[in-house]
């Protein structure tokens, strides 16, 4: 019976996926919450907050990553739109109901 696993040399490198690069969202989706990091120096940067990780990180756990749409919001108080008042009040909902829990 043939065997079903090529060996190594037979599969050519052109055919591997590619390494998403560091601070890439995986699943690249924008509701992703899990992002790349290749290397352990990267995992321990992004533990350790090194600007080089944090700054090209594009999505993260909600814990430690504030969504950049949700930071545009935050940014302009004076948006008037609904959806901006919207979104306003619900992160002050969510900041109240998680200092009453914390409590």
């Amino acid at each position: 019976m043939p065997s079903l696993i090529k060996p190594q040399s037979q599969i050519p490198i052109e055919s591997l996926p590619q390494t998403p690069p560091l601070g890439f969202p995986v699943p690249d989706h924008r509701h992703a919450v899990s992002v790349q990091l290749p290397t352990w120096q990267d995992m321990c940067g992004m533990v350790a907050q090194e600007p080089r990780v944090t700054l090209v990180q594009q999505i993260g756990y909600p814990r430690s990553f504030l969504n950049q749409e949700v930071v545009k919001v935050g940014d302009d108080p004076t948006d008037s739109s609904s959806r901006a008042q919207e979104v306003q009040l619900m992160l002050v909902c969510y900041c109240i109901f998680r200092s009453t829990t914390f409590v």
